[in-house]
Parts: C-alpha cells; structure tokens; sequence
C-alpha cells in the first residue's frame, strides 16, 4: 500500500479500475450529486496533483488521445502495481475509530464493485476489530490508544501483541501511530480526580460511538447481503 495515501488516491486508483478516463470524467465522480461525492470532496487542482502523484509512483500512466481538431486529452489508466496496491488497500478493515467515517465509507464503495463477498469480508474484519475495541474500552483499556495498536493490518486481526511486538510489527510493516507513545514518567503520573471523571466520560463517549459503529456495520452487512 501507499504509506502516505489519502483515502481520495484509493478511490482514484478504485475509479479507473473498469477502464481509463480523463480527468473531468473522474472530477465528476466527486461531484455532490454523486454517491462517491457524498463522501469525499475533490477540487481539480487536487486531483491532478493527486494523479501526478500517482504517476510518479507508477500507479497510474497518462497517454494522449486525439480529438480530431481539438487539443489532445490526457487520459488516465491503472497500471498493474496500481491495481494490486489499490486491491491490498481495499480489503484492508481501518485501524482507527475515527477512520470510519472517511476511509472506510470509501473502502466499501468500491468493495460493493468487486462482488458480495470482497464487501462481507470487509465487514466482518471491521466488525471484528470494532467489537474488539468495545472489549477493551469496558475494561478500561486503551482510552489513549489508536486502534491500529491493537491490530496486524495486513492480517486484518487485532492482536495481543506486548509493546515489544508490536515495535517489531510497526518497523516491518511501515506502519506509524498517530502519537508517540508516552514515557513512563508520563504513565506513572498521579491523575487527579477530576481527571479520572473526564476520562470517564470520555471512554463513555467512544464507547456509545463504538457500539454505534457497530450496529450500523451489522445493518450494513444484512443489506449489502441481501442486495447481491
């Protein structure tokens, strides 16, 4: 996958996966009366420096196409790296809560295009991961962890890693979390009790969005189910 990938690159990439296209065939895409455009805005300046992006990374290759009088137009396709790094990134469940929303809503857009079962499967690793957070949000663990510590990306499975693992999962995978981890001093530090109550409140809070979350996965995946 792209390391430093927007979720608007995948869905580049996801869009010329049935075929090339220009670039005002892609910009209407993301357009506000387009299902893709409810999710995620594009302005054509970002889109062209994102598909240049893509060109360098060899995602993507541009090509001229005639127009008879009028100006060639350059039209974009998928190369198979693009493809392959696109289909990793697809199947792939999201690490953080607060990803749901944005790169996961765009996952299953384009998952609902490769078949029920890429779209199933999909689910249930988020459902899996989701419900997995809820577990340790009740006991009280992780109030100041991403989700993706608690989980092996490529497998699309939580795990149970200790701290040393999963540096060594971190370093092969090129993963990176989102904050450094804090020093002992820092962990050891006494809260107060007004500090202890706010925390309280919001691991209720991420608790009640959580088990939203989940709910919605599930009515999701009846859904899409039953559709195909």
């Amino acid at each position: 996958m792209i390391s430093d990938a927007m979720p608007t690159e995948y869905a580049l990439l996801g869009l010329l996966l049935d075929g090339p296209k220009h670039g005002y065939e892609l910009a209407r895409r993301f357009s506000p009366e387009m299902a893709l455009g409810e999710i995620c805005h594009l302005e054509m300046s970002m889109l062209y420096a994102l598909l240049k992006k893509q060109e360098k990374a060899g995602h993507i290759e541009a090509e001229l196409e005639s127009q008879g009088a009028r100006p060639p137009k350059r039209v974009f396709h998928l190369t198979p790296l693009g493809r392959a790094a696109f289909m990793e990134w697809v199947r792939t469940p999201v690490g953080r809560a607060r990803d749901i929303r944005l790169d996961f809503l765009v996952k299953l857009y384009f998952a609902r295009q490769l078949g029920v079962d890429d779209v199933l499967a999909l689910i249930d690793r988020q459902l899996e991961i989701c419900l997995s957070l809820s577990d340790r949000l009740e006991r009280g663990v992780g109030l100041n962890e991403d989700l993706d510590d608690l989980m092996s990306i490529s497998a699309g499975n939580y795990s149970g890693f200790d701290s040393n693992e999963e540096d060594e999962l971190y370093q092969r995978s090129g993963g990176r979390r989102s904050h450094p981890r804090p020093s002992e001093q820092e962990l050891n530090r006494h809260r107060t009790a007004e500090e202890d109550q706010f925390a309280q409140l919001v691991q209720k809070l991420r608790l009640k969005e959580n088990e939203a979350t989940i709910e919605w996965l599930r009515a999701s995946r009846r859904e899409l189910g039953s559709y195909y």
